[in-house]
Protein backbone atom coordinates (compact mmCIF):
# COMPACT_ATOMS: atom_id res chain seq x y z
CA UNK A 1 0.00 0.00 0.00
CA UNK A 2 1.12 3.70 -0.65
CA UNK A 3 -0.03 6.34 1.19
CA UNK A 4 -0.23 10.06 0.23
CA UNK A 5 -1.70 13.51 1.34
CA UNK A 6 -2.57 16.54 -1.16
CA UNK A 7 -3.66 20.12 -0.06
CA UNK A 8 -4.74 22.88 -2.02
CA UNK A 9 -6.75 26.30 -1.99
CA UNK A 10 -10.04 24.93 -4.44
CA UNK A 11 -12.79 25.66 -2.19
CA UNK A 12 -15.40 22.51 -0.44
CA UNK A 13 -17.66 24.01 -3.38
CA UNK A 14 -15.10 23.83 -6.20
CA UNK A 15 -14.12 20.35 -5.27
CA UNK A 16 -17.85 19.26 -4.67
CA UNK A 17 -18.38 20.77 -8.39
CA UNK A 18 -15.64 18.35 -9.86
CA UNK A 19 -15.76 15.49 -7.59
CA UNK A 20 -19.46 15.20 -5.85
CA UNK A 21 -20.61 13.07 -8.02
CA UNK A 22 -18.02 10.40 -6.62
CA UNK A 23 -17.76 11.40 -3.09
CA UNK A 24 -20.03 9.23 -0.39
CA UNK A 25 -20.45 12.32 2.45
CA UNK A 26 -18.71 11.63 5.66
CA UNK A 27 -17.47 12.95 7.90
CA UNK A 28 -13.99 13.01 9.91
CA UNK A 29 -13.80 13.88 13.93
CA UNK A 30 -16.52 16.34 13.05
CA UNK A 31 -15.51 17.75 9.98
CA UNK A 32 -17.22 17.55 6.69
CA UNK A 33 -15.73 14.90 4.34
CA UNK A 34 -16.03 12.82 1.23
CA UNK A 35 -14.85 9.74 0.91
CA UNK A 36 -14.18 7.86 -2.78
CA UNK A 37 -13.89 4.30 -3.17
CA UNK A 38 -12.19 3.50 -6.85
CA UNK A 39 -11.85 5.76 -9.51
CA UNK A 40 -12.72 5.51 -13.33
CA UNK A 41 -12.98 1.42 -13.05
CA UNK A 42 -9.43 1.43 -10.81
CA UNK A 43 -10.59 -0.49 -7.71
CA UNK A 44 -7.21 0.31 -5.99
CA UNK A 45 -7.76 3.72 -5.07
CA UNK A 46 -9.04 5.28 -2.24
CA UNK A 47 -9.56 8.73 -1.49
CA UNK A 48 -11.01 10.96 1.60
CA UNK A 49 -10.98 14.60 0.70
CA UNK A 50 -11.28 16.98 4.07
CA UNK A 51 -13.09 20.81 4.17
CA UNK A 52 -11.01 23.38 5.24
CA UNK A 53 -11.45 27.23 6.07
CA UNK A 54 -8.80 27.54 2.84
CA UNK A 55 -9.43 24.49 0.59
CA UNK A 56 -9.23 20.61 0.95
CA UNK A 57 -7.13 17.99 2.22
CA UNK A 58 -7.19 14.70 0.01
CA UNK A 59 -5.68 11.24 2.15
CA UNK A 60 -5.43 8.66 -0.21
CA UNK A 61 -4.32 5.42 -0.65
CA UNK A 62 -3.60 2.87 -3.03
CA UNK A 63 -3.03 -0.71 -3.49
CA UNK A 64 0.27 -1.75 -4.94
CA UNK A 65 0.50 -4.60 -7.28
CA UNK A 66 1.59 -7.13 -4.35
CA UNK A 67 -1.61 -5.87 -2.71
CA UNK A 68 -3.74 -5.80 -5.12
CA UNK A 69 -2.46 -9.59 -5.92
CA UNK A 70 -3.74 -10.46 -2.01
CA UNK A 71 -6.98 -8.96 -2.85
CA UNK A 72 -5.90 -5.85 0.16
CA UNK A 73 -8.49 -3.53 0.82
CA UNK A 74 -7.33 0.20 -0.42
CA UNK A 75 -10.16 1.36 1.92
CA UNK A 76 -9.62 -0.95 5.07
CA UNK A 77 -7.69 1.61 7.40
CA UNK A 78 -8.33 5.23 5.62
CA UNK A 79 -10.88 6.66 7.62
CA UNK A 80 -8.44 6.24 11.05
CA UNK A 81 -5.94 7.78 8.26
CA UNK A 82 -8.00 10.50 8.05
CA UNK A 83 -9.00 11.03 11.26
CA UNK A 84 -5.10 11.61 12.51
CA UNK A 85 -4.65 13.79 9.51
CA UNK A 86 -7.47 15.61 10.52
CA UNK A 87 -6.35 16.11 14.09
CA UNK A 88 -2.90 17.71 12.50
CA UNK A 89 -5.18 20.44 10.50
CA UNK A 90 -6.50 22.04 13.56
CA UNK A 91 -10.45 23.37 14.63
CA UNK A 92 -8.65 26.84 13.37
CA UNK A 93 -8.36 25.25 9.80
Amino acid sequence: MSLGLDSGNITWEEDLQKNGYVLEPTTVNGRQAGLLRGEKGDESLCRVHLRTKVGVVIVRTHSLSLGRSQNLDPCANIMEIASVVEKSIGKEN
